[in-house]
């Protein structure tokens, strides 16, 4: 008997791992927020297409927008 590629632990990790995605997504929709998950990554530079005027808008914001500048 072949065991599955992905286990049910594997598959509710996925599972939970997109809904918690989702929500981040819903829960900061505005590209001016500091937890937008766009900011969130470009800040990372895991997202080189971010509008930079939505960005700055972002920097305001955000504690830590010192030490992007």
């Amino acid at each position: 008997m072949r065991r599955p590629v992905l286990g049910k632990t594997t598959a509710g990790i996925l599972v939970g791992v997109s809904l918690l995605l989702l929500a981040w997504i819903r829960m900061y929709p505005d590209p001016r927020d500091p937890w937008n998950i766009r900011y969130v990554l470009w800040k990372s530079g895991l997202n080189p297409s971010m509008n930079l005027d939505d960005a700055l808008d972002a920097m305001v914001g955000d504690p830590e927008g010192r030490q992007q500048v």
